[in-house]
């Protein structure tokens, strides 16, 4: 029972979540909040943050499906339990977007993260990455 839990979770956030956010993602990248540069440490504290009230959200809707007896709360649950996830990956789209620009690259790269399964190990690569784009000034 756990394993199917933990291996039908592990697929909803590397294969779902991500395609399941495009729309958001795409508004989220090109609201100029995303202008403003990100370091890497506030990227990392803000990356484990939404990873885990993505976590915690999915499970809680989960449980609530699991647990209901009403069919119309069951009809709604699913769509529900989708897009709350799905927003909250978009804001962690979003502050990679952040995190890429100060690097010195194009925001628009974090669009990358809504593909299935390279989407997310992108994101958690930025979180580890210490590269900066080198300047070539003349």
């Amino acid at each position: 029972m756990v394993s199917n839990f933990v291996y039908g979770s592990s697929l909803f956030f590397l294969i779902t979540l991500p395609l399941a956010s495009i729309f958001f993602s795409f508004i989220a990248v090109v609201l100029p909040s995303s202008k403003r540069k990100m370091l890497r440490a506030d990227y990392q504290t803000s990356l484990i943050k939404l990873t885990a009230l993505v976590a915690i959200v999915h499970i809680g809707f989960r449980f609530l499906i699991a647990h209901t007896t009403s069919e119309f709360v069951a009809m709604l649950f699913p769509s529900v339990a989708m897009l709350f996830p799905a927003i909250i990956y978009s804001i962690m789209v979003n502050a990679g977007a952040r995190r890429l620009l100060g690097m010195g690259y194009s925001r628009f790269f974090a669009l990358f993260g809504v593909l299935p399964i390279l989407g997310p190990a992108a994101l958690f690569w930025l979180a580890v990455s210490i590269h900066q784009r080198a300047r070539i000034e003349i």
